[in-house]
């Protein structure tokens, strides 16, 4: 598979099934399986493909995505192998997020940006003079400064 970040699942002739959990960032994907039998038929997702070549890049919703990969023999047998690309399957949700030194005017949530798993919640009204981590946040003497808060 293709994508953020790549995973390798080696299927084995009597499992059917697997399950890959891919992170919320993974929008796409592309998979590559090789057949043990040089002259057997492949077809990944409903496609033709080379053995050892990718699969068209297919896109990811939020949840499972079915893909299927079948083999057929040289003589007809068919196994049809599934693969569950389940993305954003185990991702955090809060259902709650508060400035821990709230005032009024402090604008919190002004601004907001995301990136993986880290969520940053900026308050640009918000005047404590703390500097870095874990500063003075009873301090309001540098007003309008304004403050970031990372949630993780």
């Amino acid at each position: 598979m293709s994508g953020v970040p790549s995973s390798v699942v080696e299927l084995e002739p009597d499992v059917f099934e697997y399950v890959v959990d891919l992170p919320l960032l993974q929008q796409s994907a592309t998979v590559t399986a090789t057949v043990a039998t040089p002259a057997s038929a492949l077809t990944i997702d409903g496609a033709p493909v080379q053995s050892g070549a990718p699969s068209a890049s297919r896109s990811l919703n939020l949840g499972e995505n079915i893909i299927d990969i079948v083999v057929t023999n040289p003589v007809g047998e068919r196994r049809t192998y599934r693969l569950t690309l389940r993305r954003a399957h185990q991702i955090a949700q809060y259902s709650y997020g508060k400035a821990s030194n709230t005032g009024a005017g402090d604008s919190f949530g002004w601004s907001v940006a995301l990136s993986g798993d880290t969520l940053a919640v900026g308050a640009h009204g918000e005047g404590s003079a703390a500097t870095g981590v874990n500063g003075n946040q009873a301090d309001d003497s540098a007003g309008g400064s304004g403050a970031v808060y990372i949630f993780h």
